[in-house]
């Protein structure tokens, strides 16, 4: 029912706003991915770029970590009254935005500090410690959230 709602809306915005902006995220963050935004209607599409109160799922093998974290954080730059549909999770707004940026930044803390300590990757993505905080948060699979995240992270902080 909700995934409706989503598409009358969408539907609903693309018949009152003339000035549609169809875009990809310059970051890449996941390549195939894109957004809708509305700007007269302060309405975003985020489709897959966010996972609303959620653990974000991290397989597809072309994103970046760091380039999700910098689509988001663009998105964090947009008007505070911005409403955002996410592919996942429930519609929100800024503060959405902000929590999933906590959950991304706690994830690269804790992959930096293992990573920097020698500690294998396995182990590492044994060892993340969901924040009290996040504890909410539902986690779809380790297999599908922490252990790509932290094996795409671990790339990304190992030297060229």
């Amino acid at each position: 029912m909700r995934k409706n709602w989503r598409v009358a809306a969408l539907l609903a915005a693309l018949q009152l706003c003339s000035s549609l902006a169809v875009a990809k995220p310059q970051s890449q963050a996941i390549p195939m991915a894109g957004i809708f935004r509305f700007g007269a209607l302060k309405l975003v599409y985020t489709g897959d770029l966010l996972f609303s109160g959620w653990y974000p799922v991290a397989v597809d093998d072309q994103a970046t970590i760091s380039g999700w974290r910098a689509t988001l954080k663009k998105f964090a730059a947009f008007d505070k009254d911005t409403i955002f549909v996410p592919g996942h999770g429930q519609v929100c707004g800024q503060e959405g935005i902000a929590s999933t940026r906590e959950v991304f930044d706690d994830i690269a803390a804790q992959a930096e500090k293992m990573y920097k300590a020698g500690v294998p990757l396995r182990e590492a993505i044994d060892r993340y410690v969901v924040p009290e905080k996040f504890k909410n948060f539902p986690i779809y699979a380790w297999g599908f959230t922490i252990g790509p995240a932290f094996t795409k992270l671990y790339e990304e902080l190992r030297p060229i």
